[in-house]
Parts: C-alpha cells; structure tokens; sequence
C-alpha cells in the first residue's frame, strides 16, 4: 500500500509472507502493509512488521500520535537510530494462532509535515526464545524499554523499510491491484464518481490500482494519490474555456527540460526543473478548450503510462 520497494534479509529457515491491507472505504482509508516472519522448521510465526503511514490535519507529532493510541501501552520514550528521531510505544498484540497477548513495540517518525512513518513490530514469545508457557510466566510483555528498543532496532525489515521511504521508492506498484493485496469488501471501490471541485464536473475515476483524492489548494483543483503513498503524485487541473495548449505550455514553461516518457499520444507537454521539484505540464483539446495538468511527483519516477488511464478520465469528463 505504501510503494516501497526492498530487499527482505536472507536468513536461513525463514519464510516472508508479504500482505497489503484496505479497508475498502475511499472515506476513511485504513491500509497498511504486513510482513509476516515464519521459522519454515514447524512453519512457527516468528514475528509481524507492519507499516503505514500516518496523515494528519493540523501541528501535530508522534508524542501526540502515541498519546492518543487506544491499545493499553506500558511505556513511551524517544530514541534517534538509523540516522532518525523516533517515539517508540510497546503494547500489546495478538498472536495469529495462540490468540496470546505479546509485546510490541511501535515506533513513529516525521517524514514531513503531518506525515509520519509507523513501523509496528510484533514478536512472538518464540522469537524470544521462550515457550508461550514461560512467556506469561515471566511476563515478557513487561520488557524493559531498552530491551526493546534493542529488539526493534535490530529487526532488519523495519530499517529496510525506513530506508526505502528515505531512498524513493518503486512507482509501478500498483497497490489495489496488487496480488497480495487485501480489500475488506468492495475491490473496485476506488473506480468511484466524484464531482472535480470548482469545475463541478463529474470524474469517473478509472480501476488503475490507485485510489485518488480530488481536493482544492489555494482555490485550485487537484487529484492526489492517497495509494501507494510513494512516490507522492499531485495533479493540478487546468481547465480553460477556449484555450490553446501551446499558449498554456509556452506560459508555464520557460527553460523546459525533456518531458517523461510515455505521453498519450493526444497530449503534449514539457517538464521544468524548479530547483526543488521538477513540475511536468501536459496538455491536450478538449471540445471547447483545453485541458491541462500540471503534475508533481519525482521526475526520475514518472512514465505516463502509470498515469494514462487517470489522464484520458479526465479528457473524457471535460470533453
């Protein structure tokens, strides 16, 4: 769900077993994605990585995040590893088979303003080198803080999955489509009617394994690519009554550099390098103007045909 991409260690008598996981509702959007660890001797669960990405309204941070955690937690505290600053929580899980409680440990960090990575590790009482039977009986869901936070930062998977988030990730994975990928209910439920604001046209959104969001910035209207969550891809709407797209590309674009590959062939566009971002205009007729879109999102990463079925959606609403 979150388009990471990364090598899971080789270690000997381990099986992965890979889950992505949407609850089906474009409304409230609960996904995340499951690493499971099993020991292939007994095909014994060994441990659960699970990571997901916190988006939030207003200042918040992960203390906040952590606070307001409805699971009973025995501890919090903050630590800076893999060249980061996390706040860590440990509370409990559920085993898959047992049914047992067994600790966890959790840890949250800010990727930008009000997103925040969440990495959940879950070990079993085994991973412990423990019986579930000496696990109660010691109370090994009472693990000392730097016992833990030991435990976690030596889980290889989670730092591979916050190197990926640090080093951009793979833009062809296709999150709702994805084999592996679990949808609780409707599976086409992201192919969905929304109303483009500020147009007040309405946008059938395609089954192209995304899930969009149309919003509004600064009285402009905008689809963004709520999954996978990386690489993050805006688009801004561009409608013009009349328009003509060479006087929308010559306006935007001073100094262009070559346009991604890949371009529908009834668009045409540039691409321009400002510095920080580089923002890709790509335009075409509709029946009584022009309709163009300004798209952000790493120019390394993009190839139009990951965006070409939202693109002709969008032609096909304003045509």
């Amino acid at each position: 769900m979150l388009g990471l991409l990364f090598d899971a260690p080789a270690v000997e008598n381990r099986r992965y077993q890979i889950l992505g996981y949407w609850d089906g509702s474009p409304e409230t959007s609960d996904y995340r994605d499951i690493i499971n660890v099993y020991d292939t001797r007994g095909d014994v669960f060994l441990s659960r990585t699970t990571i997901a990405i916190d988006r939030t309204d207003g200042n918040n941070t992960c203390e906040d995040i952590a606070a307001d955690a409805v699971s009973e937690q025995r501890w919090t505290r903050n630590a800076s590893f893999w060249g980061n600053d996390w706040t860590l929580r440990q509370r409990e899980a559920v085993h898959p088979t047992t049914r047992q409680a067994i600790p966890t440990v959790s840890a949250c960090r800010e990727i930008e303003a009000n997103h925040f990575l969440y990495i959940s590790h879950v070990m079993s009482f085994e991973a412990l080198g423990l019986s579930p039977e000496e696990g109660e009986t010691l109370g090994a869901l009472n693990v000392a803080p730097e016992d833990a936070i030991r435990q976690f930062t030596e889980t290889r998977i989670a730092e591979a999955a916050n190197m990926a988030v640090n080093t951009q990730p793979d833009p062809g994975i296709k999150s709702l489509t994805y084999p592996s990928t679990y949808i609780r209910g409707d599976r086409s439920a992201a192919a969905r009617t929304i109303t483009i604001p500020g147009l007040n046209e309405e946008l059938q959104l395609p089954d192209d394994g995304y899930l969009w969001y149309a919003v509004t910035r600064d009285g402009k209207p905008f689809l963004t690519r709520w999954l996978p969550v990386f690489p993050k891809i805006d688009i801004e709407i561009v409608y013009d009554v009349g328009g003509d797209c060479d006087v929308v590309i010559d306006m935007n674009l001073q100094n262009p550099i070559d346009v991604p590959p890949g371009l529908p062939g009834e668009w045409f566009g540039k691409a321009k390098d400002d510095g920080d971002v580089v923002r890709t205009v790509a335009c075409r007729r509709v029946d009584s103007g022009s309709l163009s879109v300004v798209i952000t999102m790493p120019y390394d990463k993009l190839h139009f045909r990951d965006l070409e079925p939202i693109l002709n959606a969008l032609a096909q609403a304003l045509d």
